[in-house]
């Protein structure tokens, strides 16, 4: 809001990884340590906030990188691109998950 108030444009990188629970591995091995919960309340929150800019701030760009590992163990980003704002909801929308959606994923 602030951003739009000064009259600038602004851009979000959103940066979604392609396998929660390699995420969730790569998390419980940093060095800052954290509580699971924080987890998986960041990425339910994110999801949910990224979401919620796309329909409520449709002039506001949003730029989804996909990260993944390549087969030698290197992180390697991808620019995910859409041709409309409707598909990008449609992804968007396709990568909510709650608390507990990812809590059940990560037990499998």
């Amino acid at each position: 809001r602030q951003i739009v108030k000064a009259k600038k444009t602004p851009i979000i990188y959103a940066v979604i990884p392609d396998d929660l629970k390699r995420a969730f591995v790569a998390f419980l091995n940093r060095d800052r340590k954290f509580g699971d919960e924080h987890f998986y309340k960041t990425h339910a929150g994110s999801r949910k906030t990224l979401l919620w800019i796309v329909t409520e701030y449709p002039d506001v760009e949003i730029n989804v990188i996909e990260s993944s590992y390549t087969f030698d163990e290197k992180l390697q980003f991808s620019h995910v691109q859409f041709d409309t704002k409707e598909r990008t909801i449609d992804y968007l929308t396709s990568k909510q998950m709650t608390e507990s959606d990812i809590i059940t994923l990560l037990k499998e």
